[in-house]
């Protein structure tokens, strides 16, 4: 079951809306089958990702509200006392989360910050993000055990292949990357470095099965882009040029926009004013900006340098 309650409504001939009240009120008299109704904050951490996404590149507003109520919900109900829980049921919430709910989420809430540009869901990733440290980091070998050390399963497992879901690693790899690139701490990006490491003979051995971690990877290898759109966010070149970035597919890259006011908030925002009181763009790879500059088209160009690959 998926956190938000969205209706999602498809136009019927009015013939075939009759054939199915009749089925329906025959299929009524029987014994129903059990249902799976839980709600789980790792697939829906998944869910808010897809829905931001496909908001940013689409534009239709109800996938954005989707993402938002989603986030919301699980904000409520399977959210306590800084750590998350797996799922919820009947108005409960209950068990303690797991690896994907942290990676899933964050993975989610980084999606819905380059959506909404709300700050908060920034803040709340990052403090995940040091949660599911705290819980699931293999000091001596590197990379996240599924449960946590108080968990009671015999085995703690540490997976870094894909299955029908990404492994909780190689979306926490992309996590950290992002991570580092948005709030400019080195610790992110060295974490990202030991997991690299420690999935690198897995990702060696079957490439086709941790796709998920080789997307991490060419974010790590490629110049990746760090942009700052600093202006007021409704101004209508800021407005344009966010949009050029969610609808063009520009897989490396992080960007966050806002004022001053939003320096604390952002990191990446921090120290970057306007031109001129000019809305301003700052391309950056690895916290080392180019040139700062009020005309998007030339921005487009910066953010497009990208290193070709060599086989």
């Amino acid at each position: 079951s998926l956190a938000a309650d969205q209706p999602w409504t498809v136009k019927q001939d009015p013939v075939l809306q009759g054939v199915q009240k009749k089925l329906f009120q025959i299929r009524e008299k029987r014994s129903h089958p059990h249902k799976d109704d839980k709600v789980l904050t790792d697939w829906n951490g998944l869910m808010i990702a897809a829905m931001a996404k496909g908001y940013q590149v689409l534009g239709e507003g109800r996938y954005l509200t989707a993402a938002q109520k989603g986030a919301e919900f699980i904000r409520k109900n399977l959210f306590k006392e800084g750590a998350l829980l797996h799922r919820y049921r009947e108005g409960e919430g209950r068990f303690s989360g797991y690896l994907d709910d942290y990676a899933f989420l964050v993975f989610g809430l980084t999606e819905l910050y380059e959506s909404d540009l709300n700050p908060e869901w920034l803040a709340w990733g990052a403090a995940l993000q040091k949660k599911q440290d705290s819980l699931f980091w293999d000091a001596d070998g590197g990379g996240y055990f599924f449960a946590g050390a108080a968990s009671d399963l015999v085995v703690r497992k540490k997976e870094f292949h894909d299955d029908a879901v990404p492994s909780g690693n190689s979306v926490s790899l992309l996590n950290l990357l992002r991570l580092h690139s948005l709030l400019l701490d080195r610790s992110y990006g060295e974490r990202a470095e030991k997991l690299m490491k420690a999935a690198s003979s897995a990702i060696t051995q079957y490439p086709p099965g941790h796709s998920m971690s080789l997307i991490g990877v060419d974010y790590f290898l490629d110049r990746s882009k760090e942009i700052a759109l600093v202006g007021n966010p409704s101004d209508p070149a800021v407005v344009s040029f966010r949009e050029f970035l969610q609808k063009n597919f520009l897989p490396n890259k992080v960007f966050a926009v806002g004022g001053t006011s939003e320096e604390a908030k952002v990191p990446l925002l921090k120290d970057r004013g306007t031109v001129n009181g000019a809305a301003t763009f700052y391309v950056c790879e690895k916290n080392i900006c180019k040139r700062p500059t009020t005309n998007p088209e030339e921005a487009k160009v910066l953010i497009q340098d990208f290193k070709p690959y060599e086989l």
